[in-house]
C-alpha cells in the first residue's frame, strides 16, 4: 500500500531510455523483461516494480535499489527546493523507501494531523506493518526541532525535546503506536544530538519514540533508540 503517493514508475522507465537512447525492446532485453512490462510500465498500468524487476533496475543503474526505489516513489528532487528542504526530503524519502522494502506500508507522506493547543501541524509521514494495518507510526525529523548544539546544556535539551515530543504524541486526534524521529547519520551536527540524546531514558510513560540514525547513502539504519519502554 502507498497511500497518497504520486508514484514515477513511467517517468523513471522513459528517462532511462531517453538517457541511454534505447527502445523499449532493447530495455526489456537489458532487464530480462517482455516488451510488454515495459510497455504497461510506460503506459502507467504498472505502478511499482516487483522486488525481481526492481533488483534489475538497480544493476542496470549501478545502484542502490533503495536509490531507485525512492526515485520511482517520490521522482526527483526540485531544484529550486531550499536547501534544508533538501536535505529533509532526501533522507525522509530514503527511509521510506528502506521501509518499503522491509515490509512497511508508506500510508501518507506530509501528512496534516491536528495536535491539542497548536492545531494543524505538517509530520513528515506516517507509515504502518503490511502484516498488520493496524500498527501505525507517526514519521518525523529532527530538523524540524533542533537548536544551535554550541550553546545547549544537553540535560535541558534532553528533557524538553522529549517532553514536546511526548506531549505532541499523546495531543493527536490520532492514535499511534509510535512514532520514529528521524536523524541523518551523514551529519556531524545531527549525530551530536542523537547521541546526546540517546543518554536519556524514562520508564514513567508507555508510548513508544524511537529515534532512528539514518545514513541515507548506505540506505541503512546506523543506530537505534527507544526512549520509552
Amino acid at each position: 500500500m502507498l497511500g497518497d503517493i504520486i508514484m514515477y514508475f513511467k517517468d523513471y522507465i522513459k528517462m532511462m531510455r531517453d538517457r541511454d537512447k534505447i527502445t523499449q525492446a532493447q530495455l526489456a532485453n537489458a532487464l530480462n523483461v517482455s516488451l510488454n512490462t515495459i510497455k504497461k510500465i510506460e503506459s502507467g498500468s504498472t505502478k511499482i516494480p516487483n522486488s525481481k524487476l526492481l533488483n534489475a533496475i538497480a544493476e542496470y543503474e549501478n545502484a542502490h535499489p533503495c536509490k531507485v526505489l525512492s526515485r520511482i516513489l517520490f521522482g526527483d528532487i526540485v531544484e529550486d527546493t531550499d536547501e534544508r528542504s533538501k536535505k529533509a526530503m532526501r533522507v525522509t524519502f530514503a527511509y521510506f523507501s528502506y521501509k518499503y522494502l522491509e515490509g512497511w506500508n508508506i500510508d501518507h507522506v506530509f501528512n496534516v494531523e491536528y495536535v491539542d493547543d497548536i492545531g494543524d501541524r505538517q509530520f513528515i509521514g506516517e507509515i504502518s506493518k503490511k502484516k498488520d494495518s493496524k500498527y501505525v507510526l507517526l514519521i518525523d525529523y529532527i530538523d524540524r526541532y533542533q537548536l544551535d548544539t554550541r550553546y545547549i546544556d544537553w540535560r535541558e535539551y534532553q528533557i524538553g525535546f522529549f517532553t514536546q515530543i511526548f506531549t505532541t504524541m499523546i495531543s493527536i486526534d490520532k492514535k499511534y503506536m509510535g512514532m520514529n524521529i528521524l536523524f541523518d547519520a551523514n551529519d556531524e551536527k545531527e549525530v551530536t544530538i542523537f547521541n546526546a540524546l540517546k543518554s536519556f531514558d524514562t520508564d514513567r510513560v508507555k508510548t513508544q519514540i524511537t529515534y532512528i540514525l539514518f545514513d541515507d547513502v548506505e540506505y541503512k539504519i546506523k543506530d537505534t533508540h527507544l526512549v520509552t519502554k
